[in-house]
């Protein structure tokens, strides 16, 4: 295991809080510490990497790379704490933090190892996950997002047209989220490259349906079923 674009010589961080990370500070580094802690349990991380934007953010900050997504480990300021986030392209799968260093590196060991969010949360009950990432690991993304918006409401969407698409079988099958007052259905909730459908209440009355995709880019419709037909219609273009 090797941390890329390693700091400078052991203590010479400049950025690290020596009374709340002394080890830190004699390692070079977050990602130096978390390689060290690693070998020092048996424990084989993977890839761990440095953090990125800035010069201090190579000490403070790491990621550790597997093939369910990434978990980026943030310091602390205040206190001495590993604030924890796993995520990939597309949604966030849990997080949390602790102040164990150790800890820190098994919870990354046991998520590169294939543990589900439930057993992840009984082992390391820091780490919390949410409806959605239940979702995603075990059951349908889609329909439990439709739940969630049909369920909570918005104040800048009608409801009644939020259960008027979700009547339709086709519609009802695409990723439903809101954006500034805006309802975007996505084609494929995996692929954020797949194209959406978008559909924006007007103030001056009826809506905007768009498609992302190539042709024909906007239509502005006014009676609900039309609104319904227009996006369909988009969704039947490649």
């Amino acid at each position: 295991m090797t941390a890329e674009n390693e700091g400078p010589d052991r203590g010479d961080t400049g950025v690290l809080n020596a009374d709340l990370y002394p080890d830190l500070v004699k390692l070079g580094g977050l990602a130096s510490a978390l390689i060290h802690a690693s070998q020092e349990n048996g424990i084989e991380l993977g890839r761990v990497r440095p953090g990125s934007g800035s010069k201090e953010a190579e000490f403070v900050s790491a990621a550790s790379d597997s093939d369910r997504g990434s978990a980026l480990i943030n310091l602390g300021v205040d206190r001495r704490w590993f604030s924890i986030s796993i995520e990939n392209d597309v949604h966030s799968w849990a997080s949390g933090g602790t102040d164990d260093i150790v800890s820190t590196v098994k919870m990354l060991d046991a998520w590169r190892r294939g543990v589900t969010l439930q057993e992840l949360n009984t082992l390391f009950p820091y780490m919390h996950f949410d409806e959605m990432a239940q979702a995603y690991e075990t059951g349908d993304p889609v329909a439990t997002q439709w739940n969630q918006l049909l369920t909570d409401g918005d104040p800048f969407f009608s409801q009644a047209l939020l259960q008027k698409i979700h009547s339709n079988d086709r519609l009802r099958t695409l990723f439903p989220f809101l954006s500034h007052g805006t309802l975007r259905l996505a084609r494929d909730h995996t692929d954020r490259t797949a194209g959406e459908i978008w559909i924006t209440p007007l103030r001056a009355g009826g809506h905007r349906v768009e498609s992302t995709t190539p042709g024909e880019q906007e239509k502005i419709i006014e009676p609900f079923d039309q609104l319904i037909e227009a996006a369909v219609e988009f969704l039947d273009r490649p």
